[in-house]
């Protein structure tokens, strides 16, 4: 027998080491010979014989539990599911995160918090177990010898390194973007550079501002990159000795009983006895704080707002004493999680979809076999935007390699997952057989697969299981957005006798995940799947009710845009939390069309995503009832800006009726709605303006033209690019727009840098300075002005190799993957003269009509629609030729007029600036919004000539050649001219007042591609012959 005794033999020095031996009852002779090896080796232990008789049970049992530093754990069937007393002790161990050696002593289920960890096999030979359990402690650090920092950064590296967590390099190879707000009162840009692939690069370019929030669709990868930022600063910490201490929290798991640093503290000392207070280290300035899913708290007291403010004085208090902190939120829900203020603006990261190319590299590391055939059949089909994220790429690799099928979107995808996890428990887990969790009919519809499904979301439903796993899913949702419940309460909601095996099955499947006595759904996209089930059967539209009048919304626009910082983007109206689950639950809804029809009256916007949807079909009658209500809902003067956009975004995704689609000899493309403008005397320039090259004014005499409506948009020049637009040289017609096609034209960058440094240089200090001052620049053009400006000739040069590198050809907008740039209804931005006048010529062969005499004739019509510029000569009614509608690039003349009216106008709203009719730097978006969703229509209809996007013109710039007063006929309007610049009309998004002014101009090289720069098309027929 071996002695019961905590001492060992004094005769050598004892380790370091103070060992908890976890047994069930029965198993307690093997844990005496366990404690006899660990007496002879001085190694001190604690088992629950050596409790004494007038000692409180549970009292020793909690102290030892905190004391020991090390758990031998004796796998048995009693241990694991049998004697609650041993699942208590080993799962509060584990949730402390110190280290457990399993010892398997007999055959038995291990239970699934257990399954990833390694066991030692004891079942036939304790003796050798025994020696393998010791060199396995002496192999590690012993806690007591290694720094309490060390040692918890190196157990911060172990536990993300763990393969469950997948950080490896393609998990985390996204695109992000970082706005970053300027100083107060100043203005604000976001940073045009190179994407970032590592979040420690973000906070470093981001070091003046201590607090950041990472913001991305569900699925994007945003906690995969908090837990790969502290396992990268974990091991930086380690190489470089600094002081800094990342530490990564979860915030479903604040409930709000306490504030947030009393809460924070409270779970650092649960975790990480061994460190110091969590009060301290704040105090030393000495906290990275990496707090994942913002929008997943859930106030027991008060309202998620209650609960966001109070978060925002704690970030206040950290910043102040010189922490630093992380949040990541999901991008709709950004509205109602604003942390920062004017005094301490908090930036954005934004976590962007993958690109095409990262999404074949995926494709090709996760399914090498078939990442050809899904390429092929991902790209260009509506699903594509689904799969831009790695979770759901991630399932759809998995998918397609056992069934070979693709998903057309979330609910498929999701429900192939189910059953694929379903079908491999079966054939493997004894708690998966036929019983009340799945019924033998469950199973032979199971066996049956594919012959047996209702439809394509059927799932094995006469058992408890999935309906149980749905209802938990919705009543954790219907109650703030619940996303973690303690394991007993997550029982008690199941209100089942088998609820303890619901939880367990739901955890095996990889559904569920326990973790510190609490369990929650293992991403929160399956939780809306799972609750999308429930809501597709019993449809519930005011659970997404939103107002959207401008007097009814929950908060004001002026009270949201007085609340931010100069940098903080105007976010949308706050979510409720169950647009997510009602998007998924369209799809498996018996009548889709119905449902959908339900949700118009509460949730207009919604509707429509739901309508768009690639697994929805719903009839043309009902399509174009809602595309006619979101073009009402644009328009409405009553409705909220943010309401506006809402809706404008909704029609890109369902289709706007206004551009209609049509077959061309050259592919599908959409006819742009034209407005009229009036032939006539236009005044050019203006005597009174701000600079000198808006001066001095003249009269040009106009014939009539057609103007685009709108500038082009995204879903116009897909159509291009789709039919082969970068690919095809005929709508490439000057040498310079060949060779830009063919080679790119990496020196034609390079000299608008050189304008602009050369510009800079010729300025005074002061000037500069004084233009912000005086509102006619941004803080960042002067904060670019003095690097420039600072540089050497060298400096500067090496800069413009590195960002305009030699030979890059281009075959998409510069911001075609840019989430903030890429819906259907926003104006195409990123693109070169070159590529708009393409645009131009290959729409106007489009519509032109035969392609057998096409060849011959576009050269002529290309000719003549250049002819026409500034002609006031009447195009002809007969002849074919005369007949073709030719499309170009208005002249800065032909803009202004247009713009301006015969009346002169400043805005071509009316005399004064309002920044509520115009996307500018004053509305706070910070971004280009869909086109028509801003009050600002000339007389005519033309909408978005101020702000949003700038417009290429046709029109040299050269204060030197081509002064004021405007003249066609002097040269300034020659396609053909190399070396020069053209002039950019109508200001954009993150232009000052002047600048969206009718009679400002920019100036740009032709191969810039910017992201405020876009096109509108002007339509005119060949002049007489």
């Amino acid at each position: 027998m071996p002695t019961e005794t905590t001492q060992p033999p004094t005769s050598e020095p004892t380790l370091p080491f103070y060992v908890f031996i976890c047994f069930a009852g029965t198993d307690r002779e093997k844990a005496k010979d366990v404690a006899a090896f660990l007496t002879a080796n001085n190694i001190r232990f604690f088992a629950d014989w050596l409790i004494p008789s007038s000692a409180d049970w549970d009292d020793a049992i909690e102290v030892a539990l905190n004391e020991c530093n090390r758990m031998v754990l004796l796998l048995s069937s009693a241990s694991m599911f049998e004697r609650e007393e041993a699942r208590r002790e080993w799962r509060i161990f584990a949730r402390k995160e110190k280290q457990i050696y399993p010892l398997l002593i007999e055959e038995c289920e291990l239970h699934s918090r257990l399954e990833f960890r390694n066991y030692i096999d004891a079942r036939t030979d304790l003796p050798g177990a025994l020696d393998r359990l010791l060199a396995d402690l002496k192999n590690l650090p012993p806690p007591e010898i290694t720094d309490s920092v060390t040692q918890y950064r190196l157990d911060r590296i172990e536990e993300w390194s763990q393969p469950r967590y997948e950080l490896d390099h393609r998990f985390v190879n996204l695109t992000l973007t970082l706005d970053r707000p300027e100083d107060q009162n100043q203005r604000w840009h976001p940073v045009n550079e190179p994407p970032m692939r590592d979040l420690r690069e973000v906070l470093e370019k981001a070091k003046d501002h201590p607090a950041l929030v990472l913001i991305g669709a569900p699925g994007s990868g945003k906690s995969t990159l908090l837990r790969r930022l502290q396992l990268d600063h974990s091991q930086d910490r380690i190489d470089d000795g600094g002081e800094e201490i990342s530490f990564f929290v979860a915030l479903n798991e604040h409930k709000g009983h306490e504030t947030p640093s009393e809460w924070l503290a409270k779970v650092w000392k649960e975790r990480y006895r061994a460190m110091p207070q969590f009060e301290k280290l704040m105090a030393q300035g000495r906290m990275l704080l990496l707090l994942d899913a913002l929008n997943e708290m859930q106030p027991r007291r008060g309202t998620y707002a209650d609960l966001i403010a109070e978060w925002k004085d704690f970030v206040q208090q950290a910043v102040h004493a010189k922490n630093r902190l992380v949040f990541s939120c999901r991008s709709r829900d950004i509205g109602a999680a604003q942390l920062g203020s004017k005094e301490l603006p908090v930036p954005l990261i934004d976590v962007q979809p993958m690109t095409a190319d990262q999404m074949q590299e995926f494709l090709q590391a996760y399914a090498p076999e078939h990442h050809e055939r899904i390429w092929s059949e991902l790209d260009g089909s509506p699903q594509f935007n689904l799969f831009q994220t790695p979770y759901f790429l991630k399932l759809l690799c998995e998918q397609v390699g056992d069934s070979g099928e693709l998903p057309k979107g979330r609910a498929g995808l999701f429900t192939g997952f189910v059953r694929k996890v379903l079908a491999r428990e079966i054939a493997g887990n004894a708690r998966f057989q036929t019983n009340a969790l799945l019924t033998e009919r469950d199973h032979k519809k199971m066996a049956l697969g594919s012959r047996d499904w209702r439809d394509e979301f059927d799932l094995p439903t006469n058992g408890k299981l999935i309906p149980k796993l749905s209802q938990l899913a919705f009543d954790m949702q219907k109650d703030g957005s619940e996303v973690s419940l303690d394991y007993d309460d997550a029982c008690q909601l199941l209100g089942d006798e088998d609820a303890e095996k619901i939880l367990k099955a739901g955890v095996e499947l990889n559904v569920l995940d326990e973790a510190r006595d609490s369990i929650k759904f293992f991403h929160q996209s399956l939780q809306e799947y799972f609750a999308a089930r429930l809501l597709a059967k019993a449809p519930n539209p005011a659970l997404v009710r939103l107002e959207w009048q401008a007097d009814k919304v929950a908060e004001p626009l002026a009270e949201t845009l007085a609340k931010l910082g100069d940098g903080d983007p105007l976010p949308p109206l706050e979510q409720t939390g169950w647009e997510e689950t009602t998007l998924t639950a369209a799809a498996m809804a018996k009548d889709q069309s119905a449902f959908i029809r339900s949700l118009m009256p509460e949730n207009l916007a919604l509707a429509a995503r739901c309508a768009a949807s690639a697994e929805v079909k719903i009839g043309e009658e009902l399509k174009l009832e809602i595309q006619q209500a979101l073009i009402d809902r644009t328009k409405d003067k009553a409705a909220d800006l943010r309401a506006r956009i809402a809706a404008g975004e909704a029609l890109g995704l369902i289709g706007d009726p206004r551009f209609e689609l049509r077959n061309g000899e050259f592919g599908k493309y959409l006819m742009p709605p034209l407005v009229t403008i009036p032939g006539g005397k236009y005044t050019i320039g203006d005597n009174k303006g701000e600079f000198d090259f808006e001066k001095p004014e003249g009269t040009v005499e106009l014939a009539e033209f057609q103007i685009g409506q709108f500038p082009v948009t995204n879903a116009e020049y897909k159509l291009f690019m789709e039919a082969g637009g970068y690919k095809d040289e005929r709508w490439w017609d000057t040498p310079a727009s060949l060779k830009w096609l063919r080679e790119g034209d990496s020196d034609g960058e390079k000299e608008s840098w050189r304008d602009y440094r050369k510009w800079a240089l010729n300025q005074s200090e002061h000037f500069l300075r004084s233009l912000v001052k005086d509102n006619k620049a941004t803080s960042k053009e002067l904060e670019d002005w003095m690097t420039l400006r600072r540089w050497t000739e060298e400096e500067f040069e090496q800069f413009l190799d590195e960002r305009c590198p030699a030979g890059k050809k281009h075959r998409q907008p510069e911001f075609w993957d840019d989430a903030r740039f890429n819906n259907p209804a926003q104006p195409v931005v990123g693109v070169t003269w070159f590529e708009a006048r393409a645009y131009c010529n290959w729409l106007t062969a489009n519509i032109a009509g035969s392609s057998d005499t096409l060849s011959d004739k576009l050269p002529a019509c290309r000719s003549l629609g250049e002819q026409s510029i500034g002609s006031t000569a009447k195009p002809r009614q007969a002849g074919s030729l005369s007949d073709i509608l030719i499309f170009r690039l208005p002249t800065e003349a032909e803009f202004e007029a247009a713009a301006r009216g015969k009346k002169g106008r400043q805005f071509p709203y009316g005399n004064e600036f309002d920044s509520a009719r115009c996307n500018t730097f004053e509305s706070h978006i910070r971004r280009t919004t869909p086109v028509g969703v801003f009050d600002n229509a000339t007389p005519e209809g033309a909408f978005d000539l101020s702000g949003n996007a700038y417009t290429w013109t046709l029109s040299i710039y050269d204060q030197d050649r081509f002064k004021y007063p405007y003249r066609s006929d002097d040269g300034r309007e020659d396609i053909l001219a190399t070396g020069v610049r053209r002039v950019l009309r109508g200001g954009s998004w993150i232009s000052i007042p002047l600048d969206a002014r009718a009679v400002y101009r920019s100036y740009f090289r032709p191969a810039s591609r910017d992201f405020d720069i876009g096109f509108r098309v002007l339509c005119s027929r060949p002049p007489s012959l």
